[in-house]
């Protein structure tokens, strides 16, 4: 992922890029240091971000190797860096992956092995929107996505509950249909 500069002078990512770094380098043991901080800067992947433009970082997102990259975060910036950027964060993985932090929140999003959207995730979806809103123009969101995201991150629009979503999940898992497939749905 490449970072540039926009318009109004704020900050703008790639986020699709960043996402396959992030995620590639975060989730593994083999690409271990991909998130670090070394000399006043956050790396993640391959963008360098200088901490001293940074009042407060958030962290969302979702996914069964969502947790693993939360703590890789946390560990990397460790407790000053923590208290000091204000670190906080709120993370849907399945119930299985919950493990203990320091500042962001695991929520468990979805039971073990239940592939499907769930009221736990459309809660755990509005703490991130709230946490999200609450930022300012020095402030960075980081987002950590893996497998499964599309079930923990339920935000059903206006006119679809979250029933239907689970009735056309179940509909459409009961049919054979790809995961791929699934996910275009759930957008």
């Amino acid at each position: 992922g490449q970072g540039a500069e926009g318009a109004d002078g704020d900050a703008a990512v790639d986020v699709e890029g960043l996402a396959g770094d992030v995620g590639a380098g975060v989730a593994g043991e083999e690409n271990e240091g991909a998130v670090e901080v070394a000399g006043g800067a956050l790396r993640l992947g391959d963008l360098l971000l200088d901490l001293g433009s940074i009042d407060r970082i958030a962290v969302v997102g979702g996914g069964k190797a969502a947790a693993g990259m939360a703590t890789a975060l946390e560990q990397a910036l460790g407790p000053q860096l923590l208290r000091d950027k204000r670190v906080a964060g709120w993370v849907n993985v399945p119930a299985d992956c919950v493990r203990s932090t320091d500042v962001i929140t695991l929520h468990p999003g979805r039971a073990a092995g239940m592939n499907e959207p769930s009221e736990a995730g459309v809660a755990g979806v509005g703490h991130m929107l709230r946490l999200v809103a609450s930022l300012g123009p020095r402030d960075l969101c980081v987002c950590v996505i893996s497998g499964g995201a599309s079930a923990l991150l339920p935000a059903p629009i206006e006119g679809l509950s979250l029933e239907d979503k689970v009735a056309i999940t179940r509909e459409m898992s009961a049919r054979g249909a790809t995961i791929e497939q699934m996910n275009l749905v759930r957008r």
